[in-house]
């Protein structure tokens, strides 16, 4: 109910303009507008007017500026995010009508805004990424060959300790653009993840290359005692990172004198200062959380190894989960000769002849135990990754298919995930059906997890349990409300788990035979022509005669 003075009906103008306007009667219309807390929102903007030709510019912009708030995901934090980006601005006014005069400027600062608060956060610590943002909208995407350009110039332009700082900053400016695309909708998943994981090969061989110059002049060296790479595991092996990802790295060189202990200690420094230089926090904040856990003996082994070391480790005690890490790994910093030699010794390693039907079950009893433990903390359906019908269980189907059969097959060996599924179809490995609806649910899970993670920039992979969160979120993957997300989320993982489980139905079976068929060679049931066929089949032996002539004495052995 309006009182005697108040206007009759309000336009968004009156929020500013209208002198008599009550504050029941501003809240109860945001609250119209949709915002939750419409007293506060009331608030934001009588704080944004304090000046009069603010206020008179902000009378001018508001039908524009509620309208544009009013379709972010959050609204509230939408204008939160304005009102604090709008204070850096001098003065105010000016800002006010370029917005005025631009409404496509407006939508884009706002949508960011209402979907982010870690990029907003940008853009309030930096304003002017905000017009330097409108440009890179309308350009083509920077590539390696762009990257190592700017690269240079950052090197040259800085000195001393504000070099990594100056990396710290490129890395922010350039989550802003890639991710801000993404959210409006000018990237795919595979081109932004594409983008984040160039961001990091960027970054690493920066790193790498200041605390290089560091060392040498420390040490008194002209130049490396060898050859050092960064080989990328994981996600951003596999050119997939996510936007908080930790990165997955493994530190291999190669020494110009095998047997001078100095060369190899160079080396663990220089892992060790490259990992520092990564993950160290200054007032520019840090680069990356770095996780060295996928390297030869995991978190007891030394932060480096030499080739050789390599060699010898995947040959005598490498593991079947190490296998399945290593089919993304991936030269991205460094000498890149040395990487492409590290990749190439892993290969008979990752990619055998047979695979271990023994080792086959672990991996699904390993997955098994972390379904239980995602059960015991209620995570089961909330996480998107190692839930149920999650990314884990489809990558996991794409990775023992390539093991399973990469070795006959080196297109299979892959190692981004879609590019992996594509060739397992066209090898005939999977049907066009289920190449198609993983393909789909991997794209849907992977912006559910991007969509996570850019709010705060954490790693998390799993939703809300509030309401209220849960609706924001559900905006922020473009649905009207929580229950139409959920019922797309709930046939995507209904799907990949159905995938999966087929695959471990069918290994276990697989299984099952030839423990018979070994079976019926050790007793005779199997003629020599049948048991000769079975281990060539099978185990891809080249002297099947001779194993058979080995299996059975070793059964008649005493």
């Amino acid at each position: 109910m309006t009182t005697p003075d108040e206007p009759v009906t309000l336009f968004p103008s009156d929020l500013f303009l209208a002198p008599e306007l009550s504050e029941d009667r501003a809240s109860r219309y945001l609250a119209s507008r949709g915002f939750r807390e419409p007293a506060a929102a009331d608030r934001n903007l009588q704080l944004m007017a304090d000046d009069l030709v603010s206020r008179q510019a902000l009378g001018s912009l508001a039908a524009v500026l509620l309208d544009c708030l009013s379709v972010t995901p959050d609204p509230d934090a939408a204008l939160v995010g304005f009102s604090r980006y709008l204070a850096t601005r001098t003065p105010k006014s000016s800002f006010l009508r370029y917005l005025h005069d631009d409404p496509r400027a407006l939508q884009v600062l706002t949508q960011v805004l209402g979907t982010s608060p870690f990029l907003s956060e940008i853009l309030i610590r930096n304003p002017e990424y905000f017009h330097w943002l409108q440009h890179e909208l309308g350009r083509s995407v920077p590539d390696r060959l762009d990257y190592a350009e700017e690269l240079e110039g950052l090197l040259a332009n800085a000195r001393g300790a504000g070099r990594l700082d100056a990396l710290k900053r490129l890395k922010r400016r350039e989550m802003l653009r890639i991710a801000s695309r993404d959210i409006l909708g000018k990237e795919t998943v595979q081109s932004a993840t594409a983008q984040v994981s160039n961001l990091a090969d960027l970054v690493a061989e920066g790193a790498l290359r200041i605390v290089s110059e560091e060392s040498l002049e420390r040490a008194g060296l002209d130049a490396l005692p060898g050859t050092f790479v960064v080989i990328g595991m994981g996600k951003l092996g596999g050119q997939e990172l996510n936007y908080s990802s930790d990165i997955d790295l493994i530190y291999v060189y190669d020494s110009d004198e095998p047997d001078d202990p100095d060369g190899h200690a160079f080396f663990q420094k220089l892992g060790r200062k490259l990992t520092s230089a990564l993950t160290e926090y200054s007032g520019e904040s840090y680069l990356y959380r770095v996780d060295l856990r996928l390297r030869p003996m995991g978190k007891r082994g030394s932060i480096a190894y030499s080739l050789a070391q390599c060699r010898q480790y995947y040959e005598t005690w490498g593991e079947t989960f190490e296998r399945l890490a290593l089919i993304k790994a991936r030269s991205i910093a460094g000498d890149a000769s040395l990487g492409r030699r590290f990749v190439e010794m892993v290969r008979p390693f990752v990619y055998r002849r047979y695979l271990d039907h023994a080792a086959l079950e672990e991996m699904f009893r390993h997955k098994s135990r972390t379904d239980r433990e995602n059960l015991r903390r209620g995570e089961t359906e909330r996480n998107v990754k190692v839930g149920r019908g999650g990314i884990r269980e489809l990558e996991l189907f794409t990775q023992v298919l390539q093991l399973l059969y990469g070795a006959d097959r080196p297109e299979l060996q892959e190692p981004n995930t879609l590019a992996a599924l594509d060739r397992l179809r066209d090898a005939g490995l999977v049907s066009d059906s289920v190449h198609d609806d993983l393909t789909d649910a991997y794209v849907f899970l992977r912006t559910v997890e991007h969509r996570l993670q850019i709010v705060q920039e954490r790693q998390t992979h799993s939703l809300s349990e509030a309401d209220t969160e849960r609706q924001i979120f559900a905006r922020r993957m473009g649905f009207e409300t929580f229950d139409g997300l959920e019922v797309k989320l709930r046939t995507q993982r209904d799907r990949v788990h159905d995938v999966y489980r087929s695959l471990f139905e069918r290994s276990k079976a697989d299984a099952n035979f030839h423990s018979r068929q070994f079976f019926r060679i050790l007793s005779g049931e199997l003629s020599e022509r049948e048991a000769l066929a079975h281990l060539v089949e099978t185990y891809r032996v080249r002297d099947a005669a001779k194993v058979l002539e080995v299996v059975r004495a070793l059964d008649e052995a005493p």
